[in-house]
């Protein structure tokens, strides 16, 4: 199928992305809660007699059976919303107070739910299969790898990973890549310091936790600055901190927690065995001791190279050399993409979102957010494309 035909395909869908995305948009649901948005893809999908199924509880796995190959390409897109209240004024706004698509998941969503819609109509001229995640729980536990665990990587085995999420900074008509790493590794920890309590006048019969606490926050900064190379990205921060129940007692216990993210697993289970080391011995240097517990989350996002080429080329013939940006350094937020990263070659894309004036424009998970809808046409032409390059 030549790229016009792909056009023209796309444009004839857009329109029932745009109600589709509406739907969804009206009707959020936040993570792990996504049972009317996961009825409605199913549904949807039946309809049309494409293959699907429930999984990894609220999400959807689908498949189009093309001809010839059994080469299959799997295609993401996450479908929760924020536990946001909505205050866009927008006609369509959520009507569900504390539940808003404040990241573009239903942009996402509806631009996938078309793909599918599309590649089934013209099944016969692909040269392979594709299977389509509808994906919950992003925005919390990770839905992707529970998606794994289920199995929608096999029946057929799944060779390329495709992704993308709409972009709130840049307009559209803009897409936006990043060749290796583009999303940081997350692990939550939290750590009990243990001294023991006196009371604030005789200070001396007692060991502060506080003071430990204190220097543990200013004491995890030097695993950046002194045991890591400056060019290796690391993040350490202390999110929360609670002790002590009065003025006058030195207190006995400190509570923290806080997030870990590297781009890399080895940094990130070196930064970890750092933690522990310094902890305890600041810790036992004033007489008391610390317990750190750790909470490995989402892997790094790590993009193929030669799929990322491939949507690259695909970007820049439809788009323009000039409107195909890159990334010159990864986020050390995090997508669990990362999970589909991590078991085939796989790349994840931007899509420009942002409304037309500057002024106007917000970030993700905010509950002004206002995006352009027609970055989903732009998305759809995009996924459609890559499943025919990557096809041949």
């Amino acid at each position: 199928m030549n790229r016009q035909q792909i056009r023209e395909l796309t444009d004839a869908m857009y329109p029932e992305v745009v109600r589709i995305r509406r739907h969804f948009h009206e009707n959020a649901e936040v993570s792990e809660h996504e049972y009317e948005t996961c009825q409605f893809i199913l549904d949807y999908l039946a309809e049309r007699n494409i293959e699907c199924r429930r999984i990894a509880g609220t999400g959807v796995v689908a498949t189009v059976y093309g001809n010839g190959s059994n080469r299959t390409i799997g295609i993401r897109a996450d479908i929760d919303a924020l536990p946001v209240t909505e205050k866009t004024g927008l006609p369509f706004a959520s009507k569900r107070p504390g539940s808003m698509h404040a990241c573009g998941h239903d942009m996402n969503a509806a631009t996938l739910l078309g793909a599918a819609a599309v590649l089934n109509q013209v099944r016969d001229q692909l040269n392979g299969n594709v299977k389509f995640f509808f994906q919950p729980a992003e925005e919390t536990i990770g839905g992707a790898e529970r998606m794994i665990q289920d199995g929608c990587l096999e029946n057929p085995k799944v060779d390329v990973g495709l992704a993308l999420h709409m972009d709130a900074v840049n307009p559209v008509g803009t897409v936006t890549f990043r060749y290796g790493p583009m999303y940081a590794s997350t692990t939550d920890f939290k750590i009990h310091v243990k001294g023991k309590s006196s009371h604030g006048a005789h200070p001396e019969m007692g060991a502060d936790a506080i003071i430990m606490a204190g220097n543990l926050v200013s004491a995890f900064q030097t695993i950046i600055s002194r045991n890591m190379d400056p060019t290796d990205p690391l993040v350490i921060t202390i999110g929360t901190i609670h002790g002590g129940t009065a003025e006058n007692i030195v207190t006995g216990q400190v509570d923290m927690t806080g997030t870990l993210r590297s781009l890399n697993l080895e940094h990130r289970d070196f930064a970890k065995k750092r933690m522990v080391e310094i902890a305890d011995s600041i810790t036992a240097a004033y007489g008391g001791s610390c317990e750190i517990e750790f909470f490995d989350g989402f892997p790094p996002l790590v993009n193929d190279q030669n799929i990322t080429d491939t949507m690259v080329s695909l970007a820049q013939e439809a788009f323009g050399t000039e409107n195909v940006l890159f990334r010159d350094r990864a986020s050390m937020g995090a997508d669990d993409f990362a999970y589909f990263c991590q078991e085939v070659p796989a790349t994840y894309w931007i899509v420009g979102a942002a409304v037309e004036k500057e002024e106007e424009r917000k970030s993700l998970h905010n509950e002004y957010l206002i995006l352009e809808e027609e970055a989903m046409r732009n998305g759809l032409y995009l996924e459609l494309a890559g499943v025919f390059e990557l096809l041949k």
